[in-house]
């Protein structure tokens, strides 16, 4: 059997090439015809390359890097739940570059938006260095319990039919019977 000796420039090529995206069948068809994945990786294993492709930082993390950097540069700030949707990206992965990019300081919290789903408070990132601005502090219990009241009765709220009567409410005079306004009304006056 005939194996092609490896020169130094297809090494030089194996190490630049190596973090890219995709199988090893495409990386030999693209950048070494005539070569076969099984043969890119055991040269790849002899020259000291790692055996898993992502670990170079040009892999899955980079690209999810790239990608939330740019929906932050077209959106503005984002939370990391609006960056799951806008970038592709899971949420475990965003989480962790954020976290990676606030040691850095290579992104700073700018705002806090509630969560549609639970009501929770998430940060909002901007890319560059800069001050954070602290979480919101909690409601009060009372403060919570107030809110859920107006919303839940508020909607429900029915006229009482005894407001005449405690006095709530004026009655008009001048005409018998029930006072309906109809939309027509407002519009002969005007």
């Amino acid at each position: 059997m005939f194996t092609r000796v490896w020169i130094e420039e297809e090494d030089e090529r194996l190490k630049r090439v190596w973090g890219e995206k995709g199988s090893l069948k495409i990386l030999a068809a693209k950048h070494f015809p005539g070569r076969t994945g099984k043969g890119i990786a055991d040269r790849a294993r002899r020259i000291g390359l790692p055996t898993k492709r992502g670990n170079l930082g040009h892999g899955q993390v980079s690209y999810c890097a790239m990608q939330m950097r740019k929906a932050i540069e077209e959106n503005g700030p984002l939370t990391c739940y609006e960056l799951e949707s806008a970038a592709g990206v899971k949420m475990a992965r965003a989480q962790e570059i954020v976290r990676e990019w606030l040691e850095n300081g290579e992104c700073h919290v700018v705002d806090w938006r509630r969560r549609s789903s639970d009501g929770q408070w998430s940060a909002a990132y901007a890319l560059g260095n800069g001050e954070n601005i602290p979480k919101p502090a909690r409601k009060s219990i009372a403060s919570v319990k107030r809110d859920w009241y107006a919303r839940r009765h508020g909607k429900k709220r029915t006229p009482n039919p005894f407001a005449a009567a405690a006095g709530l409410v004026t009655i008009p005079q001048g005409q018998q019977g029930r006072v309906i306004n109809n939309c027509w009304d407002d519009q002969e006056a005007a």
